[in-house]
C-alpha cells in the first residue's frame, strides 16, 4: 500500500524571485517532475516542502544550441 502526498515547488532565481510554483501529488517516495523549459539559462534554487519537512536544492539550467 502506497500512500500519495502533495509536495509543494517553488523555483526561485539568484536574486531571490519566484519564478514558478506549483504542488504535485507523488507516491510516497516517489519521483515528481518540473517543467524549467520557460527559464532561461541559470543558477536556480528549488525549493519543496512536504509533510513538514522543506529541501532547498542548487541547480544550474544550461541551454544547448542545436
Amino acid at each position: 500500500y502506497k500512500e500519495s502526498t502533495s509536495i509543494s515547488i517553488a523555483i526561485y532565481n539568484s536574486l531571490g524571485q519566484q519564478v514558478q510554483s506549483e504542488t504535485q501529488n507523488i507516491a510516497y517516495k516517489g519521483i515528481g517532475n518540473v517543467n524549467l523549459k520557460s527559464l532561461a539559462s541559470g543558477v536556480y534554487y528549488v525549493h519543496t516542502s512536504a509533510n513538514n519537512q522543506a529541501n532547498t536544492l542548487q541547480i544550474t539550467k544550461v541551454m544547448v544550441s542545436r
